[in-house]
């Protein structure tokens, strides 16, 4: 769906040219966050076609998206958060969709480092 690439302006796509664009499903162990409240959160990684809505109902404060079939890479959606707020200091007027968004990073990066160590134990090993 997206015009031939010699039509761009070359500064339009820089971000895809640096990151990587749709081909970050090569990548893993990525869990990207989007607070809803963020003016660009609609320039958000997603599922495709599955933008999260600001109406939420029974999911609760966060939407998690598996970008990858393995679910190696997710995408939060917080409902009530702004830009980078489940990167900031724990607060008491942190709003629940940032210390659930926090709780599930943290799920996410404790597995990486066991499967890493499973991986590394086994490689070390033979």
């Amino acid at each position: 769906g997206f015009p031939p690439r010699e039509q761009y302006d070359s500064w339009a796509t820089w971000l895809d040219d640096y990151y990587g664009g749709i081909r970050i499903l090569s990548r893993s162990n990525i869990v990207l966050s989007n607070g809803l409240l963020d003016p660009w959160s609609s320039a958000g990684v997603y599922k495709s076609n599955a933008y999260p809505s600001r109406e939420r109902d029974s999911s609760g404060p966060v939407e998690v998206q598996n970008i990858t079939t393995d679910g190696s890479i997710v995408a939060l959606a917080m409902d009530l958060g702004g830009h980078h707020l489940d990167l900031m200091f724990l607060s008491d007027d942190d709003p629940p969709c940032a210390k659930l968004a926090r709780d599930i990073e943290d799920e996410h990066i404790t597995k990486w480092i066991a499967e890493w160590k499973e991986q590394s134990t086994t490689t070390c090993d033979e």
